[in-house]
């Protein structure tokens, strides 16, 4: 499992960082952060505790901080094969890591999109419904998902376009 890389964008999310990210890391996981200008102590957490991260200079969002990881690990991790991205809000269980890669791995697949349990957010079920009428995809805003890197890849730079 060390060819997969968890990637996390965050911000100011620390009490929740400091709660997943130990149990991340016993895993063994090789861990990204994508820290979109926190104003509170996760600048300070990461390097404290060695975890490698992009820090941004200034709020960039969700979208444009995953674009940033990726793309990051892409350049920099030519051997890496899968990525995981993992919100940083304590919403997924880290218990659910091992379990969904030997899924995604066993199964051949390229693309995962993993279904949150509870959704918070009435906006987020709203689009949820709709997804889920047009395209059968019962979660599509979830953080939880992996993709193969061959895959990201081949499409990433469209998606900057």
């Amino acid at each position: 499992m060390s060819k997969t890389i968890i990637l996390i964008p965050t911000f100011n999310e620390i009490k929740s960082l400091i709660k997943i990210l130990p149990k991340i890391l016993k895993q063994k996981y090789k861990i990204i952060i994508v820290n979109d200008a926190s104003t509170d102590r996760t600048k300070k957490y990461l390097n404290l505790n060695k975890i490698e991260c992009i820090h941004n200079k200034k709020r960039v969002g969700y979208e444009a901080s995953l674009l940033k990881g990726m793309s990051y690990i892409i350049k920099n991790y030519r051997k890496n094969e899968n990525i995981i991205t993992f919100d940083s809000d304590g919403e997924h269980k880290v218990s659910d890591l091992n379990r969904i890669l030997k899924f995604f791995i066993k199964d051949k697949i390229k693309f995962l999109i993993c279904n949150r349990i509870n959704i918070q957010r009435i906006s987020e079920k709203m689009v949820n419904f709709f997804f889920h009428q047009k395209f059968h995809l019962k979660d599509p805003l979830t953080g939880l998902k992996v993709y193969k890197t061959v895959l990201l890849k081949k499409y990433i730079k469209k998606v900057k376009e």
